[in-house]
């Protein structure tokens, strides 16, 4: 009943053959040589994690023991398999994984915001002075333009990096999905630019705000 349950095989059909038979994926993952070691060895043998793709395609994930079994005199005569089903567990742990990277590249991706903020803020602060001291008509004056709608442009980046990271923390919250379209556009306008691609941006200014976590990610993807 239990090979049944978990791989499709029937009982009947199961009866007198191979295990490896039965699972030919078990014998390509290279199970044979722990089968053989642990009859010929007459000790236990665990293989953590083994793949197996049933009919359906669904891929799953086991966790496989074998423990030889002993006849009346004390020779081994076949063995018994202990399959688990860990598919869940190892989903999880991969989920988790991917958490874990996310919540690193959020604290990474504020350190480096921080750290660009205050020099950032001087350079604006010092280039309005200038502008406030420099008449119309003045070459300097249009070079002093150009580097402020450059430092604007940084700034916007530096606001989209304190996002993002607050976004790693998974919490929801109301979203301008607009704004988090341009944020996703103007990190990637560069990489778009250098490749020759033409983003056609149609924005619908009625959108209401939506409870939302990583979706700046997600357009940037």
């Amino acid at each position: 009943m239990e090979i049944e349950k978990q791989f499709g095989i029937r009982d009947e059909d199961a009866k007198g053959k191979n295990v490896l038979e039965l699972l030919p994926e078990w014998e390509k993952a290279g199970l044979r040589e722990p089968i053989v070691m642990s009859l010929g060895s007459g000790k236990p043998s665990d293989i953590e994690r083994v793949k197996y793709r049933g009919k359906g395609g669904k891929l799953q994930m086991f966790k496989v023991k074998f423990s030889p079994l002993y006849d009346s005199e004390r020779k081994i005569t076949g063995a018994v398999i202990v399959t688990t089903d860990i598919s869940e567990k190892v989903e999880l742990e991969k989920q988790l994984a991917i958490s874990e990277r996310m919540a690193s590249i959020g604290k990474l991706a504020a350190g480096v915001a921080h750290e660009l903020n205050n020099p950032l803020d001087g350079a604006m602060r010092f280039t309005n002075l200038t502008l406030d001291h420099t008449e119309n008509g003045d070459v300097r004056r249009e070079y002093l333009l150009g580097t402020k709608e450059g430092l604007n442009r940084m700034a916007k980046i530096v606001t989209s990096l304190l996002t993002f990271a607050r976004q790693t923390n998974l919490t929801l919250e109301l979203t301008d999905v607009n704004k988090v379209i341009d944020d996703a556009l103007l990190f990637t306008e560069e990489r778009s630019r250098c490749q020759n691609i033409k983003v056609v941006k149609e924005l619908d200014t009625q959108l209401p705000p939506v409870m939302a976590g990583e979706l700046q990610q997600v357009f940037v993807n």
